[in-house]
């Protein structure tokens, strides 16, 4: 997967721009919502975790506005998943190290604050 550029509300991915959180997954991007803007639950994200992903990385805006549950901590770490929360800048670069490291990486990017 080729990200080709992050803003502030954007993020561009092999060519086509996302203005909406994301999802990035094994495959082509996706939208991502929540059920609380600035809030990150187990609900939010449970089925969109693959069963054999070593780290889960949170974007949490350019602010770092965006609060990831305890819950949802708890939850991977008793999957053995390494949870990364960042500020979406910052949990960009360390998706794509991990990533051309060839490790099992996903990540849950809030483009805004």
């Amino acid at each position: 997967m080729v990200i080709e550029g992050l803003a502030f509300g954007e993020i561009v991915v092999q060519g086509k721009s996302y203005r909406d959180d994301v999802f990035l997954g094994y495959e082509e991007p996706q939208p991502w919502h929540r059920m609380e803007s600035h809030q990150v639950e187990l609900e939010d994200v449970h089925e969109l975790i693959p069963s054999d992903v070593c780290y889960v990385i949170f974007g949490t805006g350019f602010t770092g506005r965006m609060v990831v549950s305890p819950a949802v901590v708890k939850h991977l770490h008793e999957r053995g998943i390494a949870c990364v929360e960042q500020k979406t800048p910052q949990a960009l670069e360390t998706y794509e190290k991990l990533l051309g490291r060839g490790q099992k990486v996903v990540a849950f990017l809030h483009l805004g604050c």
